[in-house]
């Protein structure tokens, strides 16, 4: 059998074992996605419930808030708004959870950066909207 046979075969072999040594890592992200997708519908919606309940979408469309609550939309719900926040705020971590399963550096030290980067987001948001409401 001629050399550069076996090494195509052994390169071959080496490529398919790491390719299934890499299918638990996958499999791991992606059960990680889906349960942390779940929760974070299921936080969304009770806190849009408990938003509702509590009385914050009548009272900010009783208050002098009314007029920019009216320019997003004149049927917005602060309390879905408020929901949405908390899913993509959870979902951020259930991201970074899940890539962190997959075992890259590369793309784990990204979503770390970013995860980093998030209380500075958060903090610009209260700033700006706390601003709108003194102005």
């Amino acid at each position: 059998m001629p050399l550069a046979a076996i090494k195509v075969g052994d390169s071959l072999q080496k490529g398919l074992d790491t390719f299934f040594a890499f299918i638990p890592n996958l499999i791991a992200f992606l059960v990680i996605l889906v349960i942390g997708f779940l929760i974070a519908k299921i936080v969304s919606g009770i806190v849009k419930k408990v938003g509702q309940k509590a009385g914050l979408d009548k009272a900010l469309h009783e208050s002098d808030a009314k007029q920019y609550v009216d320019r997003v939309s004149s049927d917005a719900s602060p309390s879905a708004a408020i929901g949405k926040v908390f899913f993509y705020i959870i979902f951020v971590f259930v991201l970074t959870a899940a890539i962190g399963a997959l075992k890259i550096p590369a793309v784990t030290a990204f979503m770390n950066q970013v995860l980093a980067y998030l209380p500075n987001v958060i903090a610009a948001i209260v700033i700006f909207v706390v601003a709108a409401a003194l102005a």
